[in-house]
């Protein structure tokens, strides 16, 4: 994986400038206004994410993790853009206490999902990289969840990722 970084103090990497658009198109990542000190640390960080896949790295490298780029556009939902915002509100700043943070909040958000039989929302959940596996304040997963409910979809959506059905807490 290759991110184009630059190194003018004005202006940033972009698709819509010609050399931008060829190197994209050849795979290259476009680091915005990311400096390269920032492009290798999350690199490293990235690559070292094994249970994420090829297209989910690209993805996540041209996404704004820590504040670390500037990102024009929005894309899917990413709970690494609202912990961080809900952490500094709460004035949380150990990295244990926002993992704290995560596993109190993300699991209500994602077990909603599957109660309410909406597959998109688990979609965008998943694309931010939530693990499914966490439990909710009543100990059940998204698959329990929508189980329980008789949600079809939101149950096959679940198994399809390899959500595990044995996990109990």
């Amino acid at each position: 994986m290759i991110v184009n970084c630059s190194q003018c103090l004005k202006g940033q990497v972009d698709v819509n400038y010609a050399t931008g658009k060829i190197l994209y198109d050849i795979g290259v990542i476009p680091g915005s206004d990311m400096t390269s000190e920032a492009a290798m640390a999350k690199l490293c960080y990235v690559l070292g994410k094994d249970e994420w896949d090829l297209p989910m790295k690209r993805s996540m490298l041209q996404a704004n993790l820590r504040g670390e780029m500037t990102v024009a556009t929005t894309g899917a939902m990413r709970e690494l853009d609202i912990i961080p915002h809900i952490a500094k509100c709460l004035r949380v700043s150990s990295s244990q206490e926002v993992q704290l943070l995560r596993d109190i909040i993300l699991p209500p958000m994602f077990c909603n999902a599957a109660k309410t039989n909406d597959v998109e929302i688990l979609k965008s959940l998943k694309a931010s990289g939530v693990n499914f596996s966490a439990a909710d304040y009543n100990l059940r997963t998204a698959l329990h969840v929508a189980a329980s409910n008789g949600n079809i979809e939101a149950v096959n959506y679940l198994l399809k990722i390899g959500v595990n059905v044995h996990t109990k807490y």
